[in-house]
């Protein structure tokens, strides 16, 4: 993973449909980069030339993802012409961190057809510059990035109760939110530009940094919302935090064993997000007016109650470590399962396709038949086929009786996530044999 700024030059595009009965395409692109978004000039051309140069001030990192999408400029509501997409980690993989290509416009999963039935395309130069503060955080970032595994439930505790009660206690005229779930998700936060502050004593480590935190498609943060005009599920997505941060590690005498992580954010918190109203995000945020000024206040609150100076977050990973270790210390062996794909899954939703995600978990009689530490994937969105090429891993307490559990769900948004199905499988149909096996 790599933070720097991203250098995005929007040069030209060909063979644009003419979507006005009268005159030409009034062509403009609409970039976005997470919460950055930028426009170029409008030009009335079916092959328009912008040379629009744009810089994203804010740092981006490889997971980002770059979306430039044509429009044609229209009295009360511009349409869509076509979208590009492209990984910041193929910009980041290239030869000098350079792409500059024609890529075909898509729309609703087609080719976009333009003038005499050619393919229209847009040529775009994109450029990613490191971040030189980040690149001397590598190490840090990859190790955090372990510890953060381990003591992720802890943090989300905290976050679930400290927005929870922020929620509970806004008084904001007209609108009601209850926190309905809370799940962070898989990414790490990531640390940039990493001062080491002098102490007394090599067992413990300060640092000063810059703390960025930008969500993942697991993590869910749902609210239920309510106002005088509509009650409906509000869905917080693209959630990003930024903030100074002082850090202390500390490490156990003797060993290179980490007993204890303190973070306290040492100005306010920058926040950025998205919301979704209703199941499918199918209402306008002007049905809820306020609703989503509340949900930034409410964020703020929380993380002023309990980050923000004099306030911190204290970790004893020493207590972390041993009740995980108790919990596997009858182990015989380990599991690594490969979650790939599904098939022909089921529709589930009257409107829409099905969103999966699978949950894994070994069962034994050693603890009374309940699945031990499930883990999930991520959610696939709109997929009867879904792809998830997920790497787990568990602990075995009987090969023999054992079994794995793989129960595949249907996530929703204001209810209960359907169950498609489960699968199980004896842990003895691969103990003691080598590679892998395909299963179910």
């Amino acid at each position: 993973e790599e933070v720097g700024k991203l250098h995005i030059l929007v040069c030209s595009a060909e063979s644009l449909p003419n979507t006005d009965r009268t005159g030409k395409t009034d062509a403009y692109v609409r970039t976005e980069v997470g919460s950055h978004v930028k426009k170029t000039t409008v030009i009335s051309s079916l092959d328009p030339v912008w040379n629009s140069a744009f810089v994203v001030e804010e740092r981006v990192d490889s997971m980002h993802k770059i979306e430039l999408s044509v429009y044609d400029d229209d009295v009360g509501m511009d349409e869509l012409i076509g979208t590009v997409t492209v990984d910041v980690q193929a910009v980041v993989t290239a030869e000098n961190k350079t792409i500059q290509d024609s890529f075909v416009l898509m729309k609703d999963g087609k080719e976009v057809q333009g003038k005499h039935g050619k393919t229209s395309k847009l040529t775009v130069q994109l450029r990613f510059v490191n971040d030189s503060g980040a690149m001397g955080a590598e190490w840090f970032n990859g190790a955090f990035r372990k510890c953060f595994r381990t003591f992720r439930g802890t943090i989300e505790k905290l976050a679930f109760d400290s927005l929870d009660g922020t929620l509970k206690g806004l008084k904001i005229p007209y609108v009601e939110l209850v926190l309905d779930k809370l799940s962070l998700g898989n990414r790490s936060p990531w640390f940039m530009h990493i001062d080491v502050l002098p102490t007394r004593s090599d067992q413990d480590i300060q640092l000063q940094c810059r703390l960025r935190w930008v969500s993942d498609s697991d993590m869910v943060l749902r609210i239920q919302a309510k106002t005088s005009v509509l009650t409906a599920t509000v869905a917080v997505e693209h959630l990003e935090i930024e903030f100074p941060a002082w850090i202390q590690l500390k490490i156990q005498s003797g060993q290179s064993m980490l007993t204890d992580f303190n973070m306290m954010a040492m100005g306010e918190p920058k926040v950025r997000f998205r919301v979704a109203v209703g199941e499918k995000g199918d209402y306008s945020t002007k049905m809820l007016p306020g609703v989503e000024e509340a949900i930034d206040l409410a964020i703020k609150t929380a993380l002023r109650g309990v980050l923000v100076a004099p306030n911190q977050i204290k970790v004893h990973l020493a207590d972390v470590e041993r009740k995980h270790r108790d919990e596997n210390e009858n182990a015989v062996g380990r599991l690594c399962i490969k979650v790939l794909e599904g098939s022909g899954l089921p529709k589930m939703d009257t409107i829409g396709s099905i969103d999966p995600y699978a949950v894994v978990g070994v069962k034994s009689p050693q603890t009374s038949q309940h699945v031990q530490n499930p883990k999930k994937t991520k959610t696939i969105k709109q997929n009867v086929n879904p792809k998830w090429n997920e790497y787990l891993e568990f602990y075995v307490l009987d090969e023999k009786k054992d079994r794995v559990v793989v129960d595949v769900f249907d996530e929703d948004i204001g209810s209960k996530d359907d169950k498609v199905g489960t699968v199980e499988v004896a842990v003895s149909r691969f103990a003691n044999k080598p590679g892998w096996a395909e299963a179910w």
